[in-house]
């Protein structure tokens, strides 16, 4: 039997070894600002982790061992009170959480006097039993092999047909083992990408597939209320919660898609803010996210290089070295040399490839005097003058471009002003190809001229317009052909504020038939691809033009989400096989908290976007 003075060193030992363990923990306090009374919190974090120490005030922690992702709960925190939790390593980061309300619908947030206003009458939610629209898609068959549990395992999510694997198409059943009292089970919380589904029975059997897509206007979703569920949640995590009166299970299905597909190139446009990003980006850090991208099966990084005019008919094109807000609006400036290698390093050491893309901004200065400005307005006084000093600026580059294989050079994007002088271009592309070694591009703002709502259109039709511009058989001197590359942002794919997918789809189609069609017949050596493709987060963005005419935006995360499925399976019916995919910031450090934004989060630092998980759910490697 030990003594009393050994019992009292073993404990001071303990002591000392907790001490230290917690010495090392990294901690962090959340505030609950919710505004209300919660019962829980949901952590998730960058790594694996082991709690070491949290408040009391929620005394159950699920799981108990090393996680990405804990849940604490049985609790109450009042508004503005404090939940501090410890774990180790510290190199572990809190990468998101949320607060676990109790489900009581008059507990929503205060709506803001914009939503409000933009509060529709009220949706009448789709009947849970509504059939999946299939879009067209490609399932298992009979022979999917089925889920077999493992012989400890008491609760086990499937399709009705008991296989693991969720499409799109299936529903999701809770299957108990045998002998397993289900009457025991006091409450079923289900969580769609996080967010509580506050309009599910406490109870339930089935999730079904309408249920799946059904959208009630919550304020966490970011997106009004649905009244059917011709939606995409291909990519989307369905998480469920299973109380006894003694034990919590915790289980969860990501919804694959019945698309797959693969383009040749998908680029990750890392946003016109790029250099402000890695100014806060260690390089390992730029790595580390670029190789995500690549795992989920992105094949390359657009970046832009940002020149400026101070009007738009100027002939001088000059670099901005330092941030001027009287020039840019946004607070871009011209990469450095040493900023452009860093990061085209950076994707080469991944093996990603990089699409260089020139972009010219009017000074802030010329817009507060005469209104919004942007290069598709840039009509130069003397054009030879303006196209010798732009190309002097990329004949700078040249090296660096070839240093690190640059695949794709686009110096014009968007400027249908210069388009009306075919041999200016092609002189200066023939310049620029004598050196570079990659392809060359020019992206078009075709979105804008077929709606007829380009500056420089003047009541000429697309085809009457796209007839002038004669560069497109110009190739370089390898005898390469230009890329033809279209801009698309929010075209006319809908007729009502309440998006369908099976809707926008053929309209999409049909959209972008007249342009691919055309030029496909006139250029058949030119490749097409979508050089600036994107959606703009905010309620009737699916009804084009009209879209600018509404006057409170509000988010709405679904119709983002269900117009890049649309984009996806679209440009694949066009055979459109390059799409440059916008905007997906450098390191996720920008946050799409404005509605009309173009932001998609990728879950590293930001809670990742719906249209993130669609996008990749189509694109990401087979197995994944």
């Amino acid at each position: 039997m030990r003594s009393a003075a050994e019992r009292v060193l073993s404990l001071l030992l303990v002591v000392l070894l907790i001490a230290s363990v917690v010495g090392l923990a990294a901690s962090q306090t959340f505030i609950n600002k919710t505004g209300k009374t919660v019962i829980g919190i949901k952590i998730e974090f960058s790594k694996g982790v082991l709690i070491v120490r949290y408040d009391s005030v929620f005394p159950d922690q699920s799981p108990s061992g090393r996680s990405t992702e804990f849940t604490f709960n049985n609790g109450n925190l009042r508004n503005l009170g404090r939940f501090t939790v410890s774990w180790v390593p510290s190199s572990g980061k809190v990468t998101d959480y949320q607060w676990i309300e109790k489900a009581q619908p008059s507990q929503e947030p205060q709506a803001t006097p914009t939503q409000q206003n933009n509060t529709e009458q009220e949706v009448k939610l789709p009947d849970p039993n509504t059939p999946p629209i299939l879009y067209g898609n490609d399932y298992p068959g009979p022979d999917e092999p089925k889920y077999q549990p493992e012989p400890d395992e008491q609760i086990w999510l499937t399709d009705l047909e008991g296989h693991g694997d969720i499409y799109d198409n299936d529903s999701i059943k809770i299957n108990y083992a045998p002998g397993f009292d289900a009457s025991q089970i006091t409450k079923i919380e289900v969580y769609r990408n996080g967010v509580y589904m506050r309009f599910l029975p406490e109870k339930l059997n089935v999730l079904t597939n309408a249920q799946m897509k059904t959208f009630d206007g919550n304020y966490y979703d970011h997106s009004p209320a649905s009244n059917h569920t011709d939606h995409a949640i291909m990519g989307y995590e369905y998480e469920f919660k299973i109380s006894t009166a003694d034990h919590l299970w915790i289980l969860k299905k990501t919804v694959k898609s019945g698309f797959r597909w693969h383009p040749k190139e998908v680029w990750a446009h890392i946003d016109g803010n790029w250099t402000i990003s890695m100014e806060k980006l260690s390089y390992t850090e730029m790595i580390q996210f670029f190789k995500e991208l690549q795992d989920d099966g992105f094949t390359g990084i657009a970046l832009n290089i940002d020149y400026f005019m101070m009007t738009p008919y100027d002939n001088e094109v000059f670099e901005l070295e330092t941030r001027d807000p009287s020039m840019s609006a946004w607070n871009i400036k011209t990469a450095s040399l040493d900023e452009l290698e860093e990061i085209l390093k950076a994707i080469s050491s991944v093996g990603l490839d990089a699409h260089v893309r020139g972009v010219i901004s009017i000074s802030k200065k010329y817009q507060d005097e005469h209104g919004f400005a942007w290069s598709s307005l840039i009509d130069p006084t003397d054009p030879q003058e303006f196209f010798d000093s732009y190309t002097k600026l990329w004949l700078k580059l040249i090296p660096l471009l070839n240093k690190y294989h640059v695949k794709l050079l686009s110096p014009f994007t968007e400027m249908e002003g210069i388009e009306k002088y075919p041999e200016l271009i092609k002189e200066m592309y023939t310049k620029i190809s004598t050196q570079y070694n990659g392809e060359m591009g020019f992206e078009e703002a075709t979105n804008l001229m077929l709606e007829g709502t380009s500056p420089m259109q003047h009541g000429r039709t697309f085809m009457q317009m796209v007839r002038n511009f004669t560069f497109w058989d110009w190739k370089d001197s390898q005898r390469r052909p230009m890329r033809i590359e279209y801009s698309c942002w929010a075209p006319p794919l809908e007729t009502q504020k309440d998006q369908r997918v099976s809707v926008m789809m053929p309209n999409f189609v049909k959209f972008w038939s007249i342009p691919v069609n055309y030029y496909r017949s006139t250029y058949p050596q030119g490749p097409q691809m979508f050089g600036e493709i994107g959606v703009y987060n905010a309620d009737g963005v699916g009804l084009g033009p009209a879209y600018w005419n509404i006057t409170h935006k509000v988010f709405d995360d679904q119709e983002v989400a269900d117009i890049w499925y649309i984009y996806l399976k679209g440009a694949k019916e066009l055979g459109i096989n390059s799409l440059n995919i916008w905007s997906i910031p450098l390191g996720d450090l920008w946050l799409n908290d404005f509605a009309g934004g173009i932001f998609i989060n990728t879950g590293l630092r930001q809670p990742k976007s719906p249209a993130y998980r669609v996008i990749t759910s189509i694109i990401a490697p087979e197995g994944d």
